[in-house]
Protein backbone atom coordinates (compact mmCIF):
# COMPACT_ATOMS: atom_id res chain seq x y z
CA UNK A 1 0.00 0.00 0.00
CA UNK A 2 1.60 2.99 -1.36
CA UNK A 3 1.63 5.84 1.73
CA UNK A 4 3.35 8.45 -0.42
CA UNK A 5 4.20 9.14 -3.84
CA UNK A 6 6.73 12.39 -2.83
CA UNK A 7 10.05 11.93 -3.39
CA UNK A 8 12.92 13.44 -3.56
CA UNK A 9 15.17 11.52 -5.08
CA UNK A 10 16.29 11.23 -8.74
CA UNK A 11 16.57 7.45 -9.30
CA UNK A 12 16.98 7.42 -13.33
CA UNK A 13 14.47 4.34 -13.59
CA UNK A 14 11.36 5.28 -11.14
CA UNK A 15 8.68 7.63 -12.21
CA UNK A 16 8.41 9.01 -8.94
CA UNK A 17 11.68 10.63 -9.02
CA UNK A 18 11.39 14.54 -8.18
CA UNK A 19 12.25 15.91 -11.27
CA UNK A 20 9.31 13.98 -13.06
CA UNK A 21 6.89 16.75 -12.90
CA UNK A 22 4.53 14.87 -15.78
CA UNK A 23 2.67 11.80 -15.99
CA UNK A 24 2.30 11.47 -12.04
CA UNK A 25 0.49 12.28 -9.66
CA UNK A 26 1.83 12.92 -6.46
CA UNK A 27 -0.28 11.69 -3.19
CA UNK A 28 0.23 11.35 0.64
CA UNK A 29 -2.11 9.47 2.46
CA UNK A 30 -3.32 11.07 5.72
CA UNK A 31 -4.37 8.85 8.95
CA UNK A 32 -7.74 8.49 7.57
CA UNK A 33 -7.26 7.62 4.14
CA UNK A 34 -4.48 5.09 5.34
CA UNK A 35 -7.09 3.44 7.17
CA UNK A 36 -9.99 3.28 4.52
CA UNK A 37 -7.29 1.98 2.38
CA UNK A 38 -6.53 -0.95 4.95
CA UNK A 39 -9.89 -1.75 5.59
CA UNK A 40 -10.71 -1.98 1.71
CA UNK A 41 -7.64 -4.54 1.66
CA UNK A 42 -8.87 -5.99 4.79
CA UNK A 43 -12.85 -6.21 3.82
CA UNK A 44 -12.78 -6.99 0.19
CA UNK A 45 -9.45 -8.36 -1.33
CA UNK A 46 -8.95 -10.15 2.41
CA UNK A 47 -5.17 -9.48 2.82
CA UNK A 48 -4.18 -9.63 6.30
CA UNK A 49 -0.28 -8.92 5.42
CA UNK A 50 -0.41 -5.21 4.67
CA UNK A 51 3.28 -3.68 3.34
CA UNK A 52 3.14 -0.01 3.68
CA UNK A 53 5.35 1.39 1.12
CA UNK A 54 7.02 4.72 1.60
CA UNK A 55 9.16 6.93 -1.14
CA UNK A 56 11.81 9.39 -0.20
CA UNK A 57 9.45 11.77 1.28
CA UNK A 58 11.09 14.83 3.35
CA UNK A 59 7.62 15.43 5.58
CA UNK A 60 7.64 11.44 6.44
CA UNK A 61 9.94 10.95 9.16
CA UNK A 62 10.47 7.19 11.48
CA UNK A 63 7.96 8.79 13.79
CA UNK A 64 4.85 9.16 11.79
CA UNK A 65 5.87 5.69 10.33
CA UNK A 66 5.78 4.23 13.69
CA UNK A 67 1.92 5.97 14.12
CA UNK A 68 1.10 4.36 10.57
CA UNK A 69 2.09 1.09 11.91
CA UNK A 70 0.38 1.15 15.01
CA UNK A 71 -2.79 2.71 13.25
CA UNK A 72 -2.43 -0.49 10.85
CA UNK A 73 -1.65 -2.94 13.03
CA UNK A 74 -5.09 -1.96 15.10
CA UNK A 75 -6.73 -2.09 12.24
CA UNK A 76 -5.93 -5.92 11.34
CA UNK A 77 -6.65 -6.44 15.07
CA UNK A 78 -10.13 -5.54 14.50
CA UNK A 79 -10.33 -8.11 12.00
CA UNK A 80 -8.34 -10.75 13.50
CA UNK A 81 -5.30 -10.18 13.25
CA UNK A 82 -2.20 -9.79 10.61
CA UNK A 83 1.03 -8.70 9.80
CA UNK A 84 2.39 -5.05 8.94
CA UNK A 85 5.54 -4.78 7.15
CA UNK A 86 7.47 -1.85 5.66
CA UNK A 87 9.09 -1.01 2.42
CA UNK A 88 10.85 2.34 2.92
CA UNK A 89 14.03 3.96 2.77
CA UNK A 90 16.94 2.57 5.31
CA UNK A 91 17.13 3.49 8.50
CA UNK A 92 19.39 3.59 11.33
CA UNK A 93 19.37 0.56 13.81
CA UNK A 94 17.22 2.15 16.54
CA UNK A 95 14.83 3.08 14.08
CA UNK A 96 14.33 -0.19 13.47
CA UNK A 97 13.96 -1.22 16.94
CA UNK A 98 11.35 1.72 17.06
CA UNK A 99 9.41 0.24 14.25
CA UNK A 100 9.79 -3.54 16.02
CA UNK A 101 7.85 -1.48 19.31
CA UNK A 102 5.33 -0.20 16.87
CA UNK A 103 4.36 -3.51 15.77
CA UNK A 104 6.28 -3.87 12.38
CA UNK A 105 6.46 -8.14 11.57
CA UNK A 106 8.82 -7.60 8.25
CA UNK A 107 10.44 -5.49 6.11
CA UNK A 108 11.77 -5.62 2.45
CA UNK A 109 14.43 -2.95 0.94
CA UNK A 110 14.78 -2.88 -2.70
CA UNK A 111 18.40 -2.60 -3.38
CA UNK A 112 17.59 -2.25 -7.40
CA UNK A 113 20.97 -3.50 -8.17
CA UNK A 114 24.18 -4.96 -6.75
CA UNK A 115 26.62 -3.61 -9.40
CA UNK A 116 28.20 -0.53 -7.60
CA UNK A 117 28.90 1.31 -10.48
CA UNK A 118 25.29 0.97 -12.26
CA UNK A 119 23.90 1.60 -9.12
CA UNK A 120 26.27 5.03 -8.98
CA UNK A 121 24.63 5.91 -12.68
CA UNK A 122 21.30 5.25 -11.39
CA UNK A 123 21.69 7.10 -8.77
CA UNK A 124 23.23 10.54 -10.18
CA UNK A 125 22.67 13.05 -7.63
CA UNK A 126 23.50 12.70 -4.27
CA UNK A 127 20.68 12.26 -2.22
CA UNK A 128 20.33 9.75 0.99
CA UNK A 129 19.55 6.65 -1.87
CA UNK A 130 22.43 7.59 -3.79
CA UNK A 131 24.65 6.08 -0.53
CA UNK A 132 25.15 2.30 -1.37
CA UNK A 133 26.93 1.35 1.65
CA UNK A 134 24.35 3.00 3.71
CA UNK A 135 21.53 1.32 2.01
CA UNK A 136 23.10 -2.27 1.44
CA UNK A 137 24.02 -2.37 5.21
CA UNK A 138 20.41 -1.72 6.03
CA UNK A 139 20.15 -5.29 6.10
CA UNK A 140 22.48 -5.83 8.44
CA UNK A 141 20.82 -2.84 11.27
CA UNK A 142 17.60 -4.49 10.26
CA UNK A 143 18.88 -8.23 11.85
CA UNK A 144 20.95 -6.40 14.83
CA UNK A 145 17.31 -4.60 15.57
CA UNK A 146 15.65 -7.85 15.81
CA UNK A 147 13.56 -8.02 12.20
CA UNK A 148 12.95 -11.61 11.47
CA UNK A 149 11.38 -11.48 8.16
CA UNK A 150 13.53 -9.54 5.62
CA UNK A 151 12.73 -9.32 2.06
CA UNK A 152 15.44 -7.79 -0.32
CA UNK A 153 14.63 -6.68 -3.95
CA UNK A 154 16.39 -6.24 -7.07
CA UNK A 155 15.08 -4.83 -10.14
CA UNK A 156 16.12 -7.32 -13.24
CA UNK A 157 17.22 -5.69 -15.85
CA UNK A 158 19.55 -2.40 -14.81
CA UNK A 159 22.69 -4.89 -14.54
CA UNK A 160 23.97 -8.56 -15.52
CA UNK A 161 20.62 -10.72 -13.64
CA UNK A 162 24.12 -12.87 -13.67
CA UNK A 163 25.47 -10.38 -10.44
CA UNK A 164 22.58 -9.67 -9.16
CA UNK A 165 21.11 -12.96 -8.17
CA UNK A 166 24.20 -14.81 -8.21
Amino acid sequence: LYVTSVCEEHCLYCNYRANNTTHVTRLRLNDNELLKEVEYLIEEKGYYAIELVYSTDPLIDVNTVCKHIELVKRCLNKYGGGQVGLNAPPYEKDNYSSLISAGLDFAVLWQETYDRNVYSKMHPIDGKKAKFEFRIDAFERMLSAGIKKIGMGVLSGLSDWRRDWG
